[in-house]
């Protein structure tokens, strides 16, 4: 099963807690996507495909909680280039959702 859960509190730049802890699962080596979704998405004979994701950040547990997490910007989520130019989750709000990385 994919842990799905959302942002509670942006504690800066770089941090933030979601609601999913060891209860849920959480394990220090996972990483999560904090996303968006955007429209449903159809295939040509017209069945849902879901809707369409827009991933944001991607982040991993660095404080695990029974059930809330601190967790990080990923160095795998940009670039090495593109990371000093831009905040790494400046987009990132409370209330988006996040999910394991699959």
């Amino acid at each position: 099963m994919i842990l799905k859960g959302e942002i509670v509190r942006k504690l800066d730049d770089c941090r933030v807690i979601v609601n999913l802890g060891y209860v849920a699962g959480v394990k220090k080596d996972m990483e999560f996507v904090v996303y968006e979704e955007k429209e449903e998405v159809f295939d040509p004979s017209g069945e849902s495909l879901g809707r369409l994701e827009f991933v944001k950040a991607r982040i991993k547990p660095v404080h695990i909680q029974e059930l809330m997490s601190v967790m990080e910007c990923s160095p795998n989520g940009l670039r090495s280039k593109l990371r000093r130019k831009i905040k790494p989750m400046e987009s990132v709000r409370v209330g988006d959702l996040v999910r394991e990385d699959v």
